[in-house]
């Protein structure tokens, strides 16, 4: 497995922070979590970034925005990122959020499916996949749409040869039997979201949660998530697990404090996978 680091848990860093902190804490490589703003950079640029700090760009998530989109507009963010994506040579995955729709039949669920289809020609030259991740349930008003069931999320990649990336936190918001849920998906996963779920924070405000419930740092909650590396190691998973943590998970208001707790949750999560005999190191000089 490769241990990346989401660099959504560092919204207002630049893009050489993030990847120079990535190196620090001992990441293997980023997941590229696009904004409008990050977007707006040139590929070329963050290649040159990525030589200095040898620390590759393994993944990239589609862009996220705070404010509800029109599903063109989710559609063409789609498609942008996959074209963005494409740019780094060591890109292996492309993360889609599920559509919030009952049947691809609907307009929105169309625009989303040709979307996707598009992004997927892209990643045939790019040799990436496009991993579709599962959603989570920020509060409890928050509808069930139709992919948000383990079984009819494994039906839509098998279908359209698709992967998944599996959110262990948005997972658990919705009630999957985590490990279960893993063993079922797992021939499909390519990309591991790896964080922590407290439930004794629970809010009514959905990005409250976001921040202070879910995407925890591995340990700081109530899942399993040992077990979960546990299994992935023991099945020879080869993917991405990357760790996408909440900004106040991480207190990335203070770079040393940063890097201490990220240091440590990598620490622990190659020492459980070392335990199992599965060696895990960062590479050096790959670039």
């Amino acid at each position: 497995m490769k241990l990346l680091l989401s660099t959504g848990a560092f919204p207002g860093f630049s893009i050489e922070n993030s990847l120079s902190l990535a190196r620090d804490v001992g990441a293997e490589g980023v997941e590229l979590m696009l904004t409008p703003r990050l977007g707006r950079i040139d590929p070329d640029y963050i290649r040159s970034i990525e030589e200095l700090y040898e620390t590759p760009v393994r993944s990239v998530h589609t862009t996220m925005r705070l404010r509800h989109v029109s599903p063109e507009l989710a559609a063409r963010d789609i498609v942008q990122s996959a074209r963005f994506a494409a740019n780094f040579l060591q890109c292996d995955v492309l993360v889609v959020h599920t559509p919030n729709v009952q049947s691809l039949h609907e307009p929105a669920g169309r625009f989303w499916f040709d979307a996707v289809t598009s992004a997927v020609e892209i990643s045939r030259s790019a040799q990436f996949a496009v991993a579709i991740e599962n959603s989570g349930r920020s509060t409890a008003k928050t509808p069930t749409w139709a992919f948000d069931h383990p079984h009819r999320l494994l039906w839509l990649t098998e279908e359209w040869d698709l992967r998944i990336t599996y959110d262990t936190a948005h997972a658990a918001s919705r009630n999957w039997e985590l490990l279960d849920t893993l063993r079922t998906l797992q021939p499909r996963i390519a990309n591991v979201h790896l964080s922590d779920l407290n439930r004794a924070r629970n809010s009514r405000f959905g990005l409250v949660n976001a921040m202070t419930r879910d995407h925890q740092i591995p340990g700081e909650g109530d899942l399993p998530i040992d077990d979960v590396i546990r299994n992935l190691a023991t099945a020879q998973y080869a993917g991405a697990v990357t760790l996408e943590l909440s900004p106040f998970a991480v207190h990335a208001w203070w770079r040393p404090t940063a890097v201490r707790r990220l240091s440590d949750a990598f620490r622990h999560c190659r020492e459980i996978a070392r335990s199992l005999g599965f060696p895990q190191q960062r590479p050096q000089g790959r670039m």
